[in-house]
This record gives C-alpha cells, structure tokens and sequence, in this order.
C-alpha cells in the first residue's frame, strides 16, 4: 500500500470514527504501519491542515479531523461508494 492510500485511509478512518486512535484506526482498517510511519503520515496531514489537536498518549496517538480534512475525508468515502 502506498502512503498516499495509506493517508486516504486514515482520514477515511478518522470521519468513520473507526477507531479511539491512528493505531486502532491502522488495526481496524488493514493498515500495516509502525509509530515513525504513523509520525510522518500525521505530520503530513497536518501541514496540510487536515487534522489539528494531535497528541500521544502512551502507545495511542490521538488526533481530530479540521474542516478541511472532514470535506477531503467525505470527499474520498463518496469516491468509494
């Protein structure tokens, strides 16, 4: 899987509420990634501003959809219907 699906998938996850955290969500979802992916992937998804208030608690890094990553997020789930 790309890390550009790997994205698409996570913020799909993130509208569904598919998870409490990225790692439920990558559980969940059938994504295969460690921490540093998981790291990388928000960073990216921050910078272009489709999540904000990302914190880790222990083993769990949580984070919340913006505006902006809720319209990409809808965006995608009606590509995939």
């Amino acid at each position: 899987m790309t890390r550009e699906q790997k994205i698409q998938k996570f913020l799909m996850g993130l509208c569904l509420n598919a998870g409490d955290s990225m790692e439920d969500i990558a559980k969940h979802l059938g994504v295969s990634s460690n921490s540093a992916e998981i790291k990388e992937i928000l960073h990216y998804m921050e910078q272009k501003g489709f999540i904000k208030n990302t914190r880790v608690e222990y083993k769990r890094t949580k984070t919340s959809l913006t505006k902006k990553g809720d319209k990409q997020a809808s965006s995608l789930l009606e590509i995939a219907n």
